[in-house]
């Protein structure tokens, strides 16, 4: 009876370690989706920037000393944004990179999990039907034992 009693415990900690691992695969999916999603509205932004530097090409108007200074100060500016922006996204690209090694080892852990939580559950089954047996044979010893035998 200790053994199913110890198998049960065994299985109860192997899901709450199961719970554990689900959470933190949870955890770190929704971090790479927010990541992913960052990465994204920086192309976005960066898209953006290039329509409103193209807007701004000085070439196809005639402008003064004046303004040709102010319209490459504007250009300057949005490429800064735009260079600004793309060290932000290679960051964010890395840190996602970090991350995904990171969930691939969380799935391993869980799956680890899992197929502990077979084992437990099938040898559990085994102990069950063990003592369930065990069991058949002492009542049929003991009905043997009260049957009085003809001879």
């Amino acid at each position: 009876m200790s053994h199913i009693h110890g198998m049960t415990r065994l299985l109860r900690g192997v899901a709450q370690r199961q719970r554990r691992h689900e959470a933190n695969m949870a955890r770190i999916s929704e971090r790479i989706t927010r990541l992913s999603r960052q990465v994204d509205e920086m192309d976005e932004r960066v898209c953006s920037l290039k329509a409103l530097l193209a807007s701004h090409d000085p070439s196809s108007k005639r402008l003064d000393r004046g303004e040709l200074f102010e319209v490459q100060r504007r250009q300057a500016v949005i490429r800064r944004q735009m260079h600004v922006l793309a060290l932000e996204r290679s960051r964010l690209l890395a840190d996602k990179q970090i991350v995904e090694p990171e969930l691939a080892n969380a799935r391993e852990a869980y799956l680890v999990c899992v197929k502990k939580q077979q084992k437990y559950q099938h040898r559990l089954v085994q102990l069950k039907r063990a003592r369930r047996l065990a069991a058949l044979c002492r009542d049929e010893l003991e009905q043997e034992e009260l049957t009085p035998w003809a001879k």
